[in-house]
């Protein structure tokens, strides 16, 4: 697959989004502090004897985009064909078009490096994963890093 592929639903034509590009690691994942949280209820919720599986059924706005859930139940969502993962609601259309603009520039940036993303898949080797969080607030950014899968390497 060629870094084109990752332009998807954002043609190279599209303006570029005016965030900060700012690099971060793993362990800097703002997971447990982004205030989406569920309402209260005084209501006992009314639960299926044995039942284990609580899916998100909110319909996501691109084929492409799958939710999952973080072992320690926080929501994430991923394209598995591209390698990419983020915590950014993009069941929200605008901020799924932000993140597709995010892609299209990042995999322009590690083109000019010379990295191919995602990157190829052979019998050796894994491909490249990519993982994006979008800031609120007055600094908009777009913090992401890349993953070498077979050697274990954020970059």
């Amino acid at each position: 697959m060629s870094s084109s592929s990752l332009s998807s639903p954002v043609t190279a034509t599209a303006k570029i989004p005016k965030r900060v590009f700012t690099p971060f690691t793993a362990s800097e994942v703002d997971r447990y502090n982004r205030g989406n949280l569920i309402q209260p209820s005084k209501e006992f919720p009314k639960v299926i004897a044995g039942k284990r599986t609580f899916d998100d059924t909110t319909t996501l706005n691109s084929a492409a985009w799958k939710t999952c859930t973080h072992p320690e139940s926080a929501l994430y969502f991923c394209d598995i064909q591209r390698r990419i993962f983020t915590d950014s609601d993009v069941r929200d259309v605008k901020i799924l078009r932000t993140i597709e603009k995010c892609i299209l520039r990042l995999s322009l940036l590690a083109k000019s490096h010379s990295i191919t993303f995602p990157s190829p898949s052979q019998p050796s080797s894994l491909p490249l994963e990519l993982v994006l969080e979008l800031t609120k607030g007055k600094r908009k950014e777009c913090r992401y890093y890349f993953v070498d899968v077979q050697k274990r390497v954020l970059f």
